[in-house]
């Protein structure tokens, strides 16, 4: 079923699947202005999210070759950077990243939209940070990921503009698996984890070419971190990844072998 939907064709095909497998949708954060957000669900559970961005006039105009940085935003820069970051994950073996399910133009009340399909993913770092307590092995898990999560988006030249907890969602598997990156040539390995973190929203993400602004957005980034999770300064005080990696392999979690 899912496998049907995710390769729908257009809108009317991915309407006609819906409707063929009973998908009910239901809209979410209605005081969102610059997207619309649907939640899709099955007789039992939800298993889709619908991201609608709308598609404005200057869109159209940039349809064919759209600016990968500054002022002019388009929606075709948000889905170049999703599907950019993607690729980056696979070749690093990495999990750590929202698939992107499919992308179609919709039709909304006579306007025309951006449709991204994604999974259901409900949980949010700001939640797990409300709701639960966490082990020393815990912290270090989430600072080992959201470090790759980084290091990924500097190696693209993608600055996210927009880093907060609300933006890390978590994925609670059930089953404890072991994630995979690659980093300076070696394959490492973060053994037994049940929550996986990716980063959303790239609606203003762009291009950057200068990588010292992509470290010191995640740098300030990892400082409110720390404040919030009521540590000591660890990344926040380095200088580059490189510096910052150090400090994860003191954590002794990671395990590793050339490839």
């Amino acid at each position: 079923m899912i496998y049907d939907i995710i390769h729908s064709k257009d809108e009317n095909d991915f309407k006609k699947k819906c409707k063929k497998y009973n998908i009910i949708w239901s809209e979410v954060y209605k005081e969102n202005i610059n997207s619309i957000i649907e939640y899709g669900k099955d007789t039992y559970n939800y298993i889709f999210c619908l991201k609608h961005i709308p598609i404005s006039n200057e869109d159209f105009m940039y349809i064919h070759n759209f600016p990968k940085f500054g002022e002019i935003i388009t929606c075709w820069r948000e889905l170049y950077i999703y599907q950019k970051m993607e690729n980056i994950h696979k070749n690093n073996n990495s999990e750590n990243y929202l698939p992107l399910y499919n992308s179609f133009i919709s039709l909304r009340k006579g306007r025309p939209y951006l449709s991204l399909l994604f999974p259901y993913i409900p949980m949010t770092l700001q939640d797990i940070m409300t709701f639960s307590s966490f082990t020393k092995f815990d912290i270090n898990s989430i600072y080992i990921q959201l470090f790759f999560l980084g290091y990924y988006l500097y190696q693209g030249n993608i600055k996210h503009n927009d880093i907060h907890i609300r933006n890390i969602i978590i994925n609670i598997v059930t089953e404890k698996k072991n994630l995979i990156f690659i980093y300076n040539h070696k394959k490492y390995t973060l053994p037994l984890q049940d929550k996986i973190l990716y980063l959303i929203d790239f609606g203003v993400s762009e291009i950057e070419e200068n990588n010292t602004i992509i470290f010191q957005e995640w740098k300030l980034f990892f400082s409110k971190l720390e404040e919030l999770f009521q540590i000591p300064p660890l990344f926040s005080k380095k200088n580059s990844f490189s510096e910052i990696f150090d400090i994860i392999l003191s954590f002794h979690i990671l395990e590793t072998e050339l490839f």
